[in-house]
């Protein structure tokens, strides 16, 4: 089937559809920045001489100055980056293109109509960094083709993340529009930057005068004005985080503080993730943003940052009540950075910048290290502040409430209808959800729900009564570190070994303290011998157990095969003799039992607070 070329700004569509006229719409599909470059004064001959060699030369040389071109490559102005992304099939023998998604479908289009084969591999990649629509960006380690081609349309708001300096290697071409961040899209003005053979084949393919004599002097102004790019930049981060706020006060369940995807059901023994970053952008789950909860002990002296549990038991306490009744409060998350987001962001530049050479487990070592160290350092400043900043801390990023409201959010979804039960699902997990029927998308939920009440509360509390906030805050660092490198991919088999391991030892007892309190609430401990049969056969060392603990409270089947990124996983049943048939109720008793749950772990402190 042939895709179609459907690159966004249809306003004409949408009129015809829903009515209004152009200023009425605010057209958010093409990525076009509303304050565009001021067009400066134009020549005569800019409109009516054919483009000259020396204004081409001139555009180019300014495009590989504001870009950093490194001196191996070569540089092609072209009349916008969709020619460009038109004539790349054209540059290798047709085969099968491996093009990494959900992005926009331009590129595959462009392939297909050439004869390609478009899917998940083949010797010719496409990358677009950042990712259109979820914002990932790529690093060097997934450059894997023999023809690599690198759509850096959306990339001049972060020009750190650019793979320029790829772009002298052989086989690589790397794209710029000037319709995105510029917003000149009527100016018809892209660059195609790399490889000297493939640019000069391009060359030959636009043939000649390719590019308005307009576009040459507008062109060359622009990127001969770097300033205007700074407070360009600056401006775009102020809007985006005030569009988000309206987005929030609007009632929108947005994405903004999604960290990392440690709360996504399955840690690192997911086989079948992709193997580039995630996204940068503000990653999708608002849901966990429990990664940093901070806690510490009741100083005795103040600040002394005692971790006995007779200290650390009453502040718990607060924090768990307080989490519970307030939640996430969606007006301070709008305006300030989530701490959780922070940690993803310091594990995120560790991985760009040690995640190389052959020495990876041991930089990966080094990386867990650092993090810990900095972690722990941080609790036990915050903790210098008394009680009552530990326990907003902590309250701040216990996840009770928040998990049982997106876990519930499935539940609701499935009974207005399937799709939107699998929009909701698709928040909370990892895996594929687009074929999910009812049953897989309630049980998804639900192992989510088990999973996550052992990583994203229980734990928490767990090594805040042990350690105080330095010891929640390096459980905090641990498990955001696992859940962002410690995948068994090729590109985190090594690095991500230390962060896997530490998050392993560290969930040891909570993840079996959880199973053993849902086990005690279902009135039969005699099953925990199956219990811990099953618990011992699923993949994750650790997620098993509050897992097979809910199957057998609830009686139902959970785990089984389930796909990522389009492959089946066939993966071992939990309570393979339970109920298969799930619906929303199940769910709602997933839910009860979260908060029972909590209910017990909240006495066993209330016990503790009086030793």
């Amino acid at each position: 089937m042939t895709h179609k070329r459907d690159h966004g700004g249809d306003l004409d569509t949408a009129m015809a559809r829903f009515g209004g006229t152009r200023s009425d719409w605010a057209d958010l599909s093409t990525g076009i920045n509303p304050v565009p470059y001021p067009v400066p004064a134009l020549s005569d001959a800019a409109w009516t001489a054919l483009p000259d060699a020396t204004a081409t030369a001139g555009l180019e040389t300014a495009a590989r100055r504001f870009w950093n071109v490194p001196d191996g490559a070569d540089v092609l102005a072209a009349p916008g980056a969709s020619a460009l992304i038109a004539q790349m099939p054209r540059l290798a023998q047709t085969g099968s293109v491996a093009i990494a998604g959900p992005t926009y479908n331009e590129h595959a289009a462009a392939f297909q109509a050439h004869g390609w084969d478009v899917g998940l591999h083949g010797t010719t990649q496409v990358l677009v960094n950042p990712n259109n629509p979820d914002g990932r960006h790529w690093t060097t380690n997934d450059l894997t083709g023999d023809l690599r081609i690198i759509d850096e349309s959306f990339c001049d708001v972060t020009p750190d993340a650019s793979l320029m300096a790829q772009a002298a290697r052989p086989g690589t071409v790397i794209l710029k529009s000037f319709g995105k961040f510029w917003g000149l899209a009527g100016l018809r003005l892209g660059f195609a930057i790399g490889d000297p053979a493939l640019i000069d084949a391009l060359r030959t393919m636009l043939g000649p005068w390719p590019v308005s004599g307009v576009a040459l002097e507008t062109g060359t102004a622009a990127l001969s004005d770097p300033d205007w790019a700074t407070q360009t930049r600056a401006r775009l981060t102020q809007d985006a985080a005030r569009l988000d706020d309206i987005m929030t006060t609007k009632g929108h369940r947005g994405r903004r503080h999604r960290p990392v995807p440690s709360l996504q059901h399955g840690q690192r023994n997911r086989l079948a993730r992709p193997s580039g970053p995630r996204p940068c952008l503000e990653p999708h789950l608002p849901l966990f943003r429990h990664m940093v909860a901070p806690g510490s002990a009741r100083p005795r002296p103040l600040g002394s940052g005692s971790g006995r549990l007779m200290d650390t038991a009453p502040l718990l306490i607060l924090a768990l009540l307080l989490d519970a009744a307030l939640g996430e409060p969606k007006w301070l998350w709008a305006r300030l950075p989530h701490p959780a987001v922070l940690m993803g962001r310091a594990v995120h530049l560790l991985d760009q910048r040690l995640n190389t050479g052959p020495r990876r487990k041991w930089h990966g070592v080094i990386a867990v290290a650092a993090l810990v160290l900095g972690g722990g350092a941080i609790g036990a400043v915050l903790s210098l502040f008394g009680p009552i900043v530990i326990t907003l801390a902590a309250a701040i990023l216990l996840a009770q409430r928040s998990l049982v409201q997106h876990v519930s959010a499935v539940a609701d979804g499935l009974r207005m209808s399937l799709d939107q039960g699998r929009r909701n699902v698709a928040m909370i997990v990892s895996r594929d959800t687009r074929d999910m029927d009812t049953s897989a998308t309630a049980r998804a939920a639900i192992e989510s729900a088990a999973e996550n009440l052992s990583d994203g509360v229980i734990a928490p509390a767990f090594w805040f009564l042990i350690g105080g906030l330095p010891g929640l805050v390096i459980y905090k660092v641990a498990n955001t570190a696992d859940s962002m490198i410690g995948y068994r991919t090729d590109k985190y088999l090594h690095f991500g070994w230390a962060a896997a391991r530490l998050d392993d030892v560290l969930n040891w007892i909570p993840a079996r303290l959880t199973a053993l309190m849902i086990a005690a609430l279902s009135g039969d401990l005699t099953q925990w011998h199956a219990i811990t049969a099953d618990a011992r056969r699923h993949r994750s060392p650790n997620a098993g157990w509050p897992e097979a603990a809910m199957a057998r409270a609830l009686n139902i089947a959970l785990a089984g095969p389930r796909s990522y990124d389009g492959t089946i996983q066939p993966l071992a049943w939990v309570n393979d003799g339970g109920r298969v048939p799930l619906t929303a109720t199940d769910i709602d008793a997933a839910c009860a039992i979260l908060w029972k749950t909590w209910g017990v772990f909240l006495g066993l402190a209330a016990l503790l607070s009086l030793f």
